[in-house]
């Protein structure tokens, strides 16, 4: 996800164009839907260790060649862009919001760093998107309640999203 794809969804947010500091970021929870999520609710592939590597279902797929992790994430100039936004916290439905080939997960360093919310492998399973392969932009209300684990510095968390109908 680059600053150019969060610029494209700015613009037809506030419907005019501008790239101004204000909403639709100011406090935000901006989750990135890749449609990854399925992979997750397809029984054959929940404890498929190389689903993210050359030889798994999707790379075969898309006919990638590495060995590495392989799956998209934001990159770090988007992370940046949305953090001088002022958000609240980035989710995306993959195992991280770095890219997987990332061996310095950048987009950790800069959220976490800035307190922000990380809400990984989000389950998109109860939402309709419209064609496969189209892109729309929602906005509403999103709740993250994540399990209280002592001593935990992560955890399974509820995300509940109430999405308007409106846009």
């Amino acid at each position: 996800i680059t600053v150019a794809d969060l610029e494209s969804v700015e613009k037809e947010l506030l419907g005019t164009g501008t790239t101004s500091l204000s909403p639709p970021w100011e406090g935000a929870l901006v989750l990135a839907h890749t449609g990854w999520w399925k992979l997750f609710i397809e029984a054959q592939n929940t404890k498929n260790a190389d689903l993210y590597k050359r030889g798994g279902t999707l790379a075969k797929e898309h006919q990638i060649t590495t060995t590495d992790m392989w799956f998209p994430g934001f990159s770090k100039e988007a992370a940046e862009w949305l953090l001088a936004r002022n958000v609240n916290g980035i989710g995306i439905d993959t195992l991280s919001l770095d890219c997987g080939s990332s061996e310095e997960f950048p987009v950790h360093q800069i959220m976490l760093g800035a307190g922000k919310y990380q809400i990984e492998n989000v389950n998109f399973s109860d939402m309709e998107f419209g064609e496969e392969g189209s892109c729309r932009h929602r906005t509403g209300v999103a709740i993250a309640a994540p399990m209280l684990v002592e001593g935990a510095f992560e955890s399974q968390t509820r995300l509940l999203l109430q999405i308007d109908n409106n846009n």
